[in-house]
């Protein structure tokens, strides 16, 4: 089989702006013979072009493997295209996940969206006021997703990375046209949303279901803040993937870092670093919720390429501890004076004892870049 195919057919990428996401959220050890099943009997099942809105999620499951389309947004039209009328079908999309997702990521579940260039091209040319305007239903698009049992998710509403790529687009046109307008309040107005929309990531959990990416409150503050830095290299999506899903979920309820020594995880290429400036006590959860987000915003950002990142309080941090124990929540993951760091480790590894003095870490602790270290 070349590496143009999978076992459910040709491997055709999603057609830009659209984009594709893997992540265990959305199952795990996923068989390519039920997910086929799946696939066959949703053609019998749903033969036309396009559905009433009613009739939406679309869905059939065989064995494990759930395929479902969905349609996503605050406002949809009476009559939806199966695949959002992109041209890029059902099969293209299970065909992808089946080999990006299932081949290559040991059988975790995932989703492709599908016409969301109509959103796209609606955020690139908004108005001014746009916060204060309904999305319009030509502002609709799919999603089709493999996922294992009970193949509820709807990842066209709720995952990090439908806001994520809205963020994106006004950072586009900030960059390529807001040069000439910095002073003025459109300006202003795209790069707060371009700010907002990165928010309202940080706030949604992948393969949740509480939080829509189109309804968000202006008023919020972002009490984190997350960095991206080429300079802490490329660690792979599915190294770091591991650290997230299979070393953060001990049976212990909480873990110490000290100002005197650094607590890594790693598997492979993918390091997660945790310090403090003094001895503090953290949750799992506060943990792995920051380390969701960067994942987001950082490793898995459908429009860039994966990119090491750090995760910190943003004094004043007025959450208390008890508060944010229950909370799981990017804004407020992690109290003040603790570093969250996710990099690339390049260098060959024998020793973790030796984890404070390898080349990448000082080169993280230093401020220099991790790709010099070999």
């Amino acid at each position: 089989m070349s590496r143009t195919d999978s076992p459910l057919g040709r491997l055709r990428p999603p057609l830009i702006p659209d984009f594709s996401i893997c992540d265990a959220a959305y199952g795990e050890e996923l068989l390519i013979a039920d997910c086929q099943a799946a696939f066959n009997q949703f053609r019998h099942q749903y033969p036309l072009y396009s559905y009433s809105s009613d009739d939406f999620p679309l869905r059939a499951s065989a064995g494990a493997c759930y395929l479902t389309v969905e349609v996503a947004g605050p406002t949809i039209p009476l009559v939806v295209p199966i695949t959002g009328g992109s041209g890029y079908t059902v099969a293209d999309a299970v065909a992808w996940i089946s080999g990006q997702c299932l081949l290559a990521n040991n059988g975790i579940g995932g989703f492709v969206t599908t016409g969301i260039s109509r959103l796209s091209g609606y955020i690139w040319n908004s108005p001014a006021d746009y916060w204060n305007t309904p999305f319009p239903a030509t502002t609709f698009f799919t999603t089709v997703t493999l996922s294992g049992p009970p193949g509820e998710k709807k990842p066209g509403d709720y995952d990090p990375s439908i806001p994520t790529v809205i963020s994106n687009r006004f950072k586009v046109w900030l960059r390529e046209r807001g040069a000439n307008q910095m002073d003025s309040d459109l300006y202003s107005q795209r790069q707060r949303m371009a700010n907002m929309w990165e928010i309202q990531s940080i706030r949604m959990t992948r393969g949740g279901s509480s939080v829509p990416w189109y309804t968000f409150d202006l008023s919020a503050t972002d009490e984190m803040t997350y960095e991206c830095d080429a300079d802490l290299g490329s660690p792979l999506e599915v190294d770091c993937a591991q650290i997230e899903w299979n070393q953060l979920y001990p049976t212990k309820d909480t873990v110490t870092v000290t100002p005197t020594s650094a607590t890594f995880f790693h598997h492979n290429t993918c390091y997660l670093a945790l310090s403090a400036l003094t001895t503090i006590t953290l949750t799992w959860n506060q943990i792995r919720t920051a380390m969701a987000a960067l994942m987001n915003m950082c490793v898995q950002n459908p429009m860039k390429a994966p990119q090491g990142g750090r995760a910190f309080a943003s004094p004043p941090h007025r959450i208390s501890a008890k508060r944010r124990d229950t909370l799981s929540n990017g804004l407020n993951a992690l109290p003040p004076s603790v570093n969250l760091t996710v990099f690339q480790q390049t260098e060959p590894w024998s020793s973790p004892t030796l984890e404070l003095e390898s080349c990448a870490w000082r080169a993280v602790v230093g401020g220099s870049s991790v790709t010099g270290c070999k």
